[in-house]
């Protein structure tokens, strides 16, 4: 299916990545579409001043490829879930971009004996098109806990909710094989973990738990690197000693969309800030962007061009710094639909109708209609001019 951006915990409910089991095309060649069910959460103004910037060519931008991701929300046709042709059309639709990299979300809830199928089909997928996958288990998402409801009134680190980990980490080692480049934790855990305080121990235990299981497991590739997803917005200004949590893993992953936190877009002036910024809270490990975007909506704050703006100014930031970022994941190819968007609202306990779901639920590079957004034709380029080193 499509990597929701689900999980704003979003599934933007849950950010992320939830992709049906589809046919796995060897040769995408095209497609339309545009929608999605999910976000991803993050912080600090960003972009840049206005006016276009001009994307250097990749063999004049530095010395390392930055795999660049959309996530493939299907474009919505009333409040009907989409099928699988709509959800292919939309993997379609990112490959013929360009991409080279994708991210896929799953809760725990959803990595169980009975997803083997499902995912298999994703990972053959991506295999076989030869893109490189950021899987992540959504264990808290902003406002949500991602547990099943069994698992979700015990202790993070009891031994129950640890084996129901170690039991979908061994899933995604053994479904993706060498296609799995990045195994991430969580979505803005920090964000989650300000609201419930008293957590994050248990969290923390898990977490860090959780990283060396992955990394120490037979199975994993040789290449893997894992961490723990943050905002960008509280990863900068914690309310709590968040260090140890942050510095988990060999990668530290962050979910930036300027200005979620307070509702509205942040200006397109902080782009670089905000990318320096990651870099000196990752601390010498390579910065993940599990989900990064910007709205459209102007009760938002955003514009088209803003959005496009934002995209533009990103590319131009992120040239000179490419060696810290080897992935960076779009969120999202469609705008979700009335019913999908209700639901990222409600999963993070924001109001219907107010500021968060006009910034959640126009990130899409396509509208409603199935239009494309000015912001499409610069987030193409990014893939292409950041293809190679």
């Amino acid at each position: 299916m499509m990597a929701s951006l689900a999980g704003f915990a979003f599934a933007v409910a849950v950010v992320s990545g939830c992709e049906d089991a589809v046919p796995s095309p060897a040769t995408p060649d095209g497609g339309a579409g545009a929608g999605g069910t999910t976000v991803g959460d993050g912080g600090l103004g960003d972009a840049a001043n206005d006016g276009d910037v001009t994307l250097p060519d990749a063999a004049d931008a530095g010395v390392a490829a930055v795999i660049i991701g959309i996530t493939p929300s299907p474009r919505a046709s009333g409040d009907a879930p989409p099928g699988q042709g709509e959800q292919l059309d939309a993997v379609l639709t990112t490959f013929a971009a360009g991409v080279r990299g994708a991210m896929v979300r799953r809760t725990l809830s959803n990595t169980g004996p009975e997803a083997a199928a499902e995912l298999t089909g994703v990972a053959q997928r991506y295999a076989a098109n030869g893109k490189q996958v950021l899987f992540n288990l959504a264990l808290a998402e902003r406002a949500a806990d991602g547990r099943p409801a069994e698992l979700s009134t015990l202790a993070w680190d009891d031994p129950v909710v640890i084996s129901a980990v170690h039991d979908a980490v061994d899933l995604v080692l053994d479904t993706f094989g060498d296609s799995l480049a990045y195994l991430t934790f969580g979505s803005e855990v920090d964000i989650y973990l300000t609201r419930h305080p008293e957590q994050r121990p248990d969290f923390e235990a898990l977490a860090l738990e959780a990283c060396a299981y992955a990394t120490q497991h037979p199975d994993a590739p040789p290449a893997l690197r894992t961490g723990v997803g943050f905002s960008m917005s509280s990863a900068s200004a914690p309310t709590l000693p968040l260090t140890a949590l942050r510095e988990a893993g060999e990668v530290a992953a962050f979910t930036y969309l300027p200005g979620v936190a307070d509702g509205a877009a942040a200006p397109t002036s902080d782009v670089a800030g905000a990318l320096d910024r990651m870099i000196v809270l990752a601390d010498g490990r390579p910065v993940v962007l599990q989900a990064t975007g910007y709205p459209s909506a102007e009760s938002a704050g955003g514009t088209r061009d803003k959005q496009r703006l934002f995209f533009s100014t990103l590319a131009e930031a992120l040239a000179p710094r490419r060696a810290a970022f080897p992935f960076v994941n779009v969120v999202e190819l469609n705008d979700p639909a009335p019913a999908a968007c209700d639901s990222r609202v409600s999963a993070q306990g924001e109001a219907p109708d107010g500021p968060f779901e006009g910034f959640a639920c126009s990130l899409g590079l396509f509208d409603l209609t199935g239009s494309e957004k000015p912001a499409w034709g610069e987030v193409a380029a990014i893939a292409a001019t950041f293809a190679s080193p």
